[in-house]
């Protein structure tokens, strides 16, 4: 009886299941059941999920089959090991033990749930002929899909050097100090990031609390505005960075450039960092 139920969900899944594949394979919501118009299947068969690096997200049987020619085949989940990516292909199994197909793909790492991670940086401010400057910053994301994270920054920011300013009478070169504390909120956007190399890019909004002097202790005032771009007290900040990725297990390391405005002022950078994972997303299936 059970069983009859079962194949009764299956036909009405398969009716109500896209018609349109622009994927291999797409899964309901919750990732427990998931459909395919792989033709070499049929009920019965044991199948693996399997992400663009080969590793296997989850294990399913094929518990139904569409009537007509090119119509679906159900997938019910047994085993999850993490979110089905929307990549993802079907491949078959052999009835041999677990460990024998675990052999020939490996389990796939679920992703981050939350991170953190530490960033330094080569700056170069956009006052004068250009100030040079180092950045530090320490960042944290919540997952929101396969490509979207949800970042948090707050960073520091250092610039010593010397501005040419026009006194009225004659050209000087002070020496201009800038101590900066920043708080950026936004969006990250991965790519292959299920690839031992990935590409990401990352969009935040803030504010910026700068503190500059110029010359001996000489606090800025808005005169200097023009020369320096830097004033005292807070200013809006935008952060836009890029970076390449070498992921390893729970670390990932990055290499990029980044591009700040602070008011008037443009800090270019070109940044290293790593990330780690703090916690992960689980399976939504569990073995049966």
């Amino acid at each position: 009886m059970k069983r009859s139920l079962l194949q009764v969900a299956c036909a009405l899944n398969l009716i109500t299941a896209p018609t349109a594949f622009g994927r291999d394979i797409q899964c309901d919501k919750p990732q427990k059941y998931c459909y395919t118009k792989d033709q070499r299947l049929t009920v019965g068969d044991k199948v693996g999920i399997v992400n663009e690096a080969g590793e296997l997200e989850a294990v399913g049987v094929v518990k139904g089959v569409g009537m007509k020619t090119g119509q679906t085949r159900g997938i019910e989940i047994e085993q999850a090991y993490g979110p089905i990516s929307a990549t993802s292909a079907v491949v078959l199994l052999s009835d041999h033990e677990k460990a024998d197909y675990k052999d020939k793909y490996p389990v796939a790492q679920a992703p981050a749930a939350n991170t953190l991670g530490l960033s330094v940086g080569y700056a170069s401010v956009g006052s004068g002929a250009g100030i040079p400057g180092q950045e530090l910053s320490i960042h944290t994301g919540m997952r929101l899909n396969d490509q979207f994270d949800l970042v948090g920054r707050v960073g520091v920011l250092s610039v010593q050097g010397p501005v040419r300013i026009y006194t009225g009478l004659d050209f000087t070169s002070p020496q201009l100090n800038v101590l900066g504390f920043g708080l950026w909120g936004g969006m990250r956007y991965k790519t292959r990031s299920s690839r031992e190399f990935s590409l990401q890019t990352e969009l935040g909004l803030g504010l910026m609390s700068a503190h500059a002097t110029l010359g001996e202790s000489r606090e800025l005032n808005e005169k200097h505005l023009q020369e320096t771009r830097f004033k005292n007290g807070y200013s809006p900040s935008l952060r836009w960075g890029l970076a390449g990725v070498y992921n390893r297990k729970s670390w990932h390391f990055d290499g990029g450039f980044a591009v700040s405005v602070v008011g008037q002022a443009v800090v270019s950078s070109l940044v290293v960092g790593a990330t780690y994972d703090l916690t992960y997303v689980t399976g939504s299936a569990t073995e049966s």
